[in-house]
């Protein structure tokens, strides 16, 4: 069976499907994703702290027997890894991590059940709502909202913006990493907590 055989391989005439959300925040080259389940795995890296960069479907690399194919290489702060999205009953394969292993990366598997459904949720909101058009008086507006307050509810940082879209200047800067917006412990709300994001 050929890496092309394989389930987990990207049929062509799927090659063109749209997966949402279509925007990508830290993808350094041409995005591609082979299934929704691999668009919502990227989605949670452009929302990873620890998420320097990644590129999709880095196709030259074959792991395993099987040769199974990696959706991602990502580099994080303390390394990096291939990102395989795969289907449920996918089993771990030794060898496929033995040969990431040697190519100087992790080798991490992601199952749709592996995947946090609130932080997910909220990753796609804020992605679809970013505009990434913000003033500098806007932003300086939050931060010294922020800076005063030390951190605020969503709604109150609403209240104090001034462009006719707050929103989308929030979702911005927190993409932007210039604030940190609280997505793990409930969907977004008014009483949802934001806080400076510090070095």
């Amino acid at each position: 069976m050929t890496a092309f055989d394989h389930p987990y391989e990207l049929p062509k005439r799927q090659a063109r499907h749209f997966f949402a959300p279509s925007r990508t925040i830290r993808c350094t080259g041409v995005p591609k994703f082979r299934s929704q389940h691999a668009r919502d795995v990227a989605t949670l890296l452009d929302v990873d702290d620890e998420v320097v960069a990644w590129n999709g479907h880095p196709r030259l690399v074959l792991l395993g027997a099987a040769n199974y194919r990696p959706d991602f290489a990502v580099e994080y702060t303390i390394g990096r890894a291939l990102v395989l999205a795969t289907p449920e009953d996918f089993c771990d394969d030794p060898d496929a991590e033995a040969d990431a292993k040697r190519l100087g990366y992790k080798l991490l598997v992601q199952r749709p059940s592996d995947l946090p459904p609130v932080r997910l949720q909220n990753a796609k909101d804020l992605i679809a709502a970013a505009s990434f058009r913000v003033s500098l008086d806007e932003r300086l507006r939050l931060l010294c909202f922020l800076d005063e307050n030390g951190s605020a509810v969503l709604g109150e940082c609403l209240s104090v913006m001034r462009t006719p879209t707050p929103m989308a200047t929030l979702s911005t800067l927190f993409l932007q990493r210039f604030i940190h917006i609280e997505i793990d412990a409930a969907l977004i709300g008014t009483d949802t907590i934001v806080r400076r994001r510090r070095a």
